[in-house]
């Protein structure tokens, strides 16, 4: 199987407010998946404020440490697009194996949306018109 780069990255139209944490980045404290309610929950904070990332039924969601996905930070920066907390991508192998290899492949509309943190980031697909919420939290960040 031929390795896909990834490339059509946009800045999602929902995302917290701008971080004051290093590089403008969150860092994700916890990856929450229930599979009662069939959500997943990403929970970000920059030492002042904590959010919430919510996605709704996602067809499949993998965390990996920022390092290990370098070759996105290269197309990001090849494609000038700005540091935010939240993406889509329109290619990328993760996308390309979930539409090749699972019962997802039935459902051609799929996005692949990206949160980004300081150490960690979180890829999730979806189906298109599944889109993520943003909310405060009241719980204060521990130090």
């Amino acid at each position: 199987m031929d390795v896909i780069v990834p490339s059509g990255f946009v800045v999602a139209q929902k995302q917290p407010p701008n971080s004051g944490g290093w590089a403008g980045l969150y860092e994700i404290t916890s990856v929450s998946w229930s599979s009662e309610r069939r959500e997943l929950e990403i929970t970000i904070h920059d030492h002042v404020r904590s959010f919430v990332i919510c996605f709704l039924r996602p067809v499949s969601f993998c965390s990996q440490d920022e390092a290990d996905m370098l070759d996105y930070w290269s197309a990001r920066h090849t494609e000038n697009v700005g540091v935010a907390t939240i993406y889509t991508l329109a290619k990328s192998d993760y996308l390309a194996r979930i539409r090749g290899e699972s019962t997802s492949a039935l459902v051609s509309d799929l996005t692949h949306w990206l949160v980004v943190g300081v150490d960690q980031c979180v890829e999730i697909i979806c189906r298109e018109d599944s889109l993520p919420s943003v909310r405060e939290t009241n719980k204060r960040p521990e130090n």
